[in-house]
């Protein structure tokens, strides 16, 4: 088998619109080019949800603070509280940065993405998507999985989650009785 390239770049990918996505987390140790260690944050915008650049990737990074030497705090407190508004039982505490990070990903959380311009200064830069900072909001939307009750011949219900807002604050009014839509049973 014979290879052949054309030694051409291209980049395909048109920037994402700045805007509000749902996203998932998965975080990683990364090493600046100056070797330094960081969490390097990818926010990948779902594709169970109905928003434009879905399974695009939008990065961000929590750095060490020359000062402590440690993880920024307000980034990680941000996340924390993100993901937290939404869990039965919220964690804080945890042994260590491979928890936090373990914790975090697979986490549904919404972002704000903007565009920063080129560095006018640095000819090989161009204009390219961020994350707005500290913009990390509980997602709008939670995964409901149903499932077949267990019987010799059960099938799946449904074969992907269902997603459900996770704000509902609508009533529902008739001749003076209101309820409120999650007291419902079905």
């Amino acid at each position: 088998m014979a290879l052949h390239f054309t030694g051409q770049v291209t980049n395909n990918f048109e920037l994402i619109e700045p805007n509000d996505y749902e996203t998932t987390i998965n975080l990683e140790y990364k090493k600046t080019n100056a070797g330094e260690l960081y969490i390097n944050c990818k926010f990948a915008i779902r594709d169970d949800v109905e928003q434009d650049f879905q399974r695009r990737i939008v990065f961000d990074g929590i750095y060490k603070s020359k000062a402590t030497g440690e993880f920024q705090a307000n980034k990680i407190n941000a996340l924390l509280a993100a993901v937290n508004a939404n869990e039965e039982h919220p964690r804080w505490d945890f042994d260590d940065y491979d928890d936090v990070i373990q914790f975090l990903n697979d986490k549904k959380v919404k972002v704000t993405v903007e565009m920063q311009k080129a560095d006018l200064n640095n000819p090989s830069s161009s204009d390219r998507n961020t994350i707005k900072f500290l913009s990390y909001r509980p997602t709008e939307y939670k995964e409901v999985v149903y499932t077949a009750p267990i019987t010799q011949n059960a099938q799946p219900v449904f074969e992907q989650p269902i997603l459900e807002p996770t704000k509902q604050e609508e009533t529902v009014e008739d001749k003076g009785f209101s309820f409120d839509v999650n007291d419902l049973p079905f």
